[in-house]
C-alpha cells in the first residue's frame, strides 16, 4: 500500500511499517511497566523496576534519535569502522541510514503526534474494556486494572515477533 499508494520505495516502506510496530511495542511496554508498579502481582520489585526503566530508557532513545538524527548518523559511521569486510559497512551503513530515514515519518506537529498517541491509548483501553466486559459476563469478580494489565501484557505478546518456537502470538493465548 505505501509503496503503490504514496509512491514510497519499499525499503522505505517496510521501515515505516516496522517502525509503527516498534513504537506500539515502546508505548504499550510502557503501559505495562506503570501497571504492574500500581496492579498487584507475583512479580518482584526488581523486575517491575526493570520493565519500567527498559521502556523509558528505549522512549529516551527513540526521542535522542529523532532529534538528533545527524549525531547518530555519525555515531554509526563511528561503529561501522569495527567492521572489517567492506561490503559488511556498507550494507550497515545502508541499513542504519534507511532506518534513520524512516524516522523522518515521526517529524511532525506535536498535536498531529499526541492525536495519534490518544488513538493508540483509546484502542487499547476500548480492548480491555472488551475483555473486561467478558469475564464479568462469565461470572469472574476481577479489578478493572488487572484487566488492563492483562489486556497490556497480551498486547505484548502479539507485538513480539514471531521467532522459531513462535515466541509471540502463539504465546498469547496462555496469557
Amino acid at each position: 500500500y505505501l509503496s503503490t499508494q504514496h509512491f514510497l520505495p519499499f525499503d522505505k516502506a517496510l521501515v515505516w511499517v516496522l517502525m509503527d510496530r516498534f513504537l506500539d511495542f515502546w508505548v504499550v511496554l510502557f503501559l505495562a511497566g506503570v501497571f504492574l508498579t500500581f496492579v498487584p502481582n507475583n512479580l518482584g520489585i526488581f523486575l517491575q523496576q526493570l520493565t519500567f526503566l527498559i521502556s523509558l530508557g528505549g522512549a529516551l532513545v527513540i526521542i535522542l534519535t529523532i532529534l538528533k538524527q545527524q549525531v547518530v548518523r555519525d555515531l554509526l559511521r563511528i561503529l561501522s569502522n569495527f567492521l572489517i569486510h567492506p561490503k559488511l559497512k556498507k550494507t550497515f551503513l545502508y541499513l542504519t541510514t534507511t532506518i534513520l530515514e524512516g524516522l523522518t515519518i515521526l517529524e511532525r506537529h506535536p498535536l498531529q503526534l499526541l492525536a495519534l498517541l490518544g488513538l493508540t491509548l483509546v484502542t487499547i483501553f476500548s480492548d480491555a474494556m472488551i475483555w473486561y466486559v467478558v469475564l464479568r459476563s462469565l461470572g469472574l469478580e476481577i479489578e478493572i486494572l488487572k484487566v488492563w494489565l492483562g489486556s497490556l501484557l497480551s498486547m505484548l505478546t502479539f507485538l513480539l515477533p514471531a521467532a522459531p518456537g513462535y515466541v509471540g502470538s502463539a504465546h498469547s493465548f496462555g496469557l
